[in-house]
């Protein structure tokens, strides 16, 4: 009797397939969805943006008929983003569908277009997750914008406030200026 690679060799055995799992990683979007920022198509590298800042103060009493204090008006101010770049790139070879089982299936080869959106998808996903921890920082003040792949340290950090000339204040304060008690200074 011949010798049958075939038979002999328990990879080439058929077997029913029962379940085939497709792990999709969550994308949280809170954040996006709350509609805080909209979105700006631009066809620069880098933009402007222009703040013009509304103080509140009391106005002081005055007695009837004598002039009014002179109102303090702010001076708008140009601050220049440079705007990061996020590319990602994949390759499909020949090698990524040749002899290679469809998932999910007993006997399908796999398909160049399947593969090609498989790539995108994952693409996409990782471009969703980058955008909504890019406006999480845009929240919290700090834009990371690159990590250490190892440590997840971040490497290109954005201080918002800084950029802005602000100053971080958890605190929440009373924003009126000489707002408080009759006495206080």
């Amino acid at each position: 009797m011949p010798f049958d690679l075939f038979a002999a060799n328990p990879a080439w055995s058929v077997s029913e397939l029962t379940l085939a799992l497709n792990r999709v990683p969550y994308v949280p979007g809170l954040v996006g969805r709350l509609g805080l920022f909209r979105p700006e198509r631009l066809s620069t590298t880098t933009t402007m943006v222009e703040v013009q800042g509304f103080r509140l103060a009391l106005v002081p009493e005055t007695p009837r008929g004598a002039p009014p204090p002179p109102d303090v008006v702010d001076r708008a101010t140009m601050t220049a983003i440079q705007i990061p770049h996020f590319a990602i790139r994949s390759t499909v070879v020949a090698d990524s569908v040749q002899n290679v089982r469809a998932f999910g299936t007993d006997s399908q080869l796999e398909g160049v277009q399947t593969v090609i959106n498989q790539h995108m998808e994952s693409m996409s996903r990782k471009l969703d997750v980058t955008l909504e921890f890019l406006r999480l920082g845009a929240v919290r003040g700090k834009v990371v914008t690159a990590v250490d792949r190892i440590t997840g340290a971040p490497i290109v950090e954005r201080d918002v406030f800084r950029l802005f000339g602000l100053t971080e204040n958890p605190v929440i304060e009373w924003p009126i200026i000489g707002a408080g008690a009759i006495g206080q200074e």
